[in-house]
């Protein structure tokens, strides 16, 4: 029964649905650290283009530099992930084991970056100009490129890890399907992207947590450069390698359901 396709396939379908869990909590967290302590948007650009525009219109041209070079970074990372990609299908490579990897590097690199930031009645100024923090910002902006290109590409379910936008239209189309066109499987497809939906919020809150517990009350009305609020971007490196391990296994079984379907 166990190495029946029926039982494989759902089998898959649960381990690839834990492996976009755990992406999207983690990208929750990363989200919630570049919007409330650096103030941008990491993971995906309209909330930066429509900063940058605004600052542009309003004339306050040095606001610029924190959203511009974010912009420029992102698609930088999506050209060079393209590149990767082509030489990756050549050689016959997994090329998003491939960008794991470099979005692990990338973040670790980032967590010894010190941040230099001033907090004053409880809040952050976002709009420090020092070179670490706009190195920082840049890197961050890479790994949005590598974690929309990785867990998109992935998807083999149309899960996205870093785009809540598409996830909340894909759940509303399979809600729609499942409840008005009794469709069991876009039922199905509906719970798993309110899943998905609601771990990314989780992440989001576990950084808002930290934030609001830990770095106002340790660093309040005080200029700092450290790397301790940095620490909180040890929990998404390590979710980040869980998902490079689980996306190896389930390479594995997607390999022998493709063999048990032959041999049926």
């Amino acid at each position: 029964m166990e190495n029946s396709p029926n039982f494989q396939g759902k089998k898959n379908h649960y381990l690839r649905l834990a492996i976009c869990l755990i992406a999207c909590f983690a990208c929750g967290i990363l989200d919630g650290y570049t919007l409330m302590f650096k103030g941008f948007f990491g993971m995906l650009q309209t909330g930066n283009l429509v900063s940058a525009t605004m600052y542009l219109i309003l004339g306050q041209f040095e606001y610029l530099m924190i959203y511009v070079p974010v912009i420029i970074s992102f698609m930088i990372g999506l050209f060079v992930c393209d590149v990767i990609e082509d030489i990756a299908n050549k050689k016959e490579k997994h090329s998003p084991f491939i960008f794991s990897i470099m979005a692990l590097v990338i973040l670790l690199i980032i967590i010894f970056i010190p941040s230099s930031f001033e907090i004053a009645s409880n809040k952050i100024d976002h709009h420090k100009f020092d070179y670490n923090n706009i190195i920082s910002n840049c890197l961050f902006a890479v790994i949005g490129a590598i974690m929309y290109r990785t867990f998109f590409k992935f998807d083999a379910t149309s899960f996205s890890s870093a785009m809540m936008t598409a996830n909340l239209s894909r759940f509303s189309h399979s809600f729609y399907q499942g409840v008005v066109k009794k469709n069991k499987e876009e039922r199905i497809k509906a719970i798993d992207y309110v899943l998905i939906i609601l771990c990314f919020l989780l992440g989001v809150v576990a950084y808002g947590l930290f934030h609001e517990f830990y770095l106002l009350k340790i660093f309040s009305n005080q200029k700092v450069f450290s790397i301790l609020p940095n620490l909180i971007l040890i929990v998404p490196f390590v979710l980040i390698s869980v998902t490079i391990f689980l996306n190896h296994f389930s390479a594995k079984e997607i390999k022998k359901e493709n063999r048990n379907k032959i041999i049926e």
